[in-house]
């Protein structure tokens, strides 16, 4: 019975034919036939800085803004329904659009039987 494998027990103690293996046995002492070495730290010089000039300046930046295309930028107003999306110049102020897109996508549809130059009511 112990011959084959019950099916309680791993398999990796059975070769192919189900007879049993000693896991043991196979494995044999490794010899280290040489010593280890050593390796002695180092008091290096530390590297020496070039000593070419350099500058964080661009050189070509002049020619670079001639080329240069402002582009519209895509801002977003999440919000429970969705986000809406919507673009602003690079010469317009971000923020006075995004209350110009607010009040006409939130607060005048909220507001749509009042005109919208109405003065307001008198007391």
């Amino acid at each position: 019975m112990d011959s084959q494998p019950s099916l309680g027990r791993p398999l990796d103690d059975y070769d192919d034919l189900g007879n049993k293996i000693d896991p043991l046995a196979e494995l044999t002492a490794i010899t280290v036939t040489e010593k280890p070495t050593i390796i002695p730290s180092t008091t290096a010089n530390p590297v020496q800085q070039s000593t070419l000039e350099r500058s964080t300046e661009y050189k070509y930046e002049n020619v670079i803004q001639t080329y240069t295309i402002e582009v519209l930028k895509l801002k977003p107003i999440p919000h429970a329904a969705g986000t809406l999306y919507y673009t602003v110049d690079p010469q317009e102020d971000a923020y006075k659009k995004l209350m110009q897109v607010y009040q006409d996508n939130f607060e005048t549809p909220m507001n749509r039987n009042s005109p919208k130059n109405a003065p307001p009511p008198k007391d």
